[in-house]
């Protein structure tokens, strides 16, 4: 078993994913951990098998999984934490929009005692390049508003995180829709104990082939739900 699993959900991103693949091989060269990665598909026919599998003969460190949830990332997550294993478990994209050099120091913050490392692009040092404008703003602002009531990030929607295995084996999942797992437990660590989230700058870049599998109005009630679940949790307890 590696000391940290690496969780991709992958969708029709084809060869692309080799980009991903020699990113985090450079990215953790000189890491002081094992790692491995499991990338999570929903069917068959996903164009991005045929390059997993040729990876996957290359490196005995790749392995694909097809998840048995039910369509969507959402169901994808759900099944990839839980069969993860009880140490760090860090979530990817497959479209190599984020800065995989944070994992190292991630895994750090982990080590110390995080249940949920978010990589924040709204810290100093943290950048976000491309992407749909009205997305950014939003997340910038709901990151800032829970931050000031003691969050621990001012990037909780980031998809980029590094969560410890036995928090996500413990944690009830509610999410439904999309990306909004990452609020979720962010929301949940933070209000389970003091210092349970944390952050690193990150530098996030929008996709270079493909299309975005975020649908920002479809899910932006549910992103809605878990900020003011949060808030007026936290506003109670004062």
């Amino acid at each position: 078993m590696a000391d940290l699993e690496i969780i991709v959900p992958v969708y029709n991103e084809g060869s692309g994913i080799k980009r991903v693949y020699e990113h985090l091989v450079a990215a953790l060269a000189n890491a002081n951990f094992s790692w491995d990665v499991t990338c999570v598909y929903d069917f068959d026919e996903d164009i991005t098998l045929p390059a997993l599998r040729e990876l996957a003969r290359q490196d005995v460190r790749i392995k694909s999984v097809k998840q048995t949830y039910g369509k969507g990332v959402i169901s994808a997550l759900k099944f990839a934490f839980d069969h993860a294993h009880d140490e760090a478990v860090a979530v990817v994209m497959g479209d190599d929009s984020d800065e995989l050099e944070n994992l190292p120091v991630m895994y750090q913050k982990y080590l110390e005692g995080a249940l949920v490392v978010s990589a924040s692009r709204y810290s100093k040092g943290g950048g976000y390049q491309g992407g749909i404008w009205i997305k950014k703003l939003l997340s910038q602002l709901a990151g800032k508003i829970l931050y000031l009531t003691g969050i621990g990030t001012r990037d909780p929607t980031n998809n980029f995180k590094l969560y410890s295995g036995k928090f996500l084996h413990k944690v009830q999942i509610e999410s439904e829709a999309g990306f909004e797992v990452a609020l979720e437990l962010t929301v949940k660590a933070a209000l389970s104990q003091k210092g349970a989230v944390t952050e690193v700058p990150t530098v996030w870049r929008d996709r270079l082939e493909g299309e975005s599998k975020f649908k920002l109005w479809q899910w932006l009630p549910f992103y809605l739900h878990w900020f003011f679940y949060y808030f007026f949790k936290k506003i109670k307890t004062r």
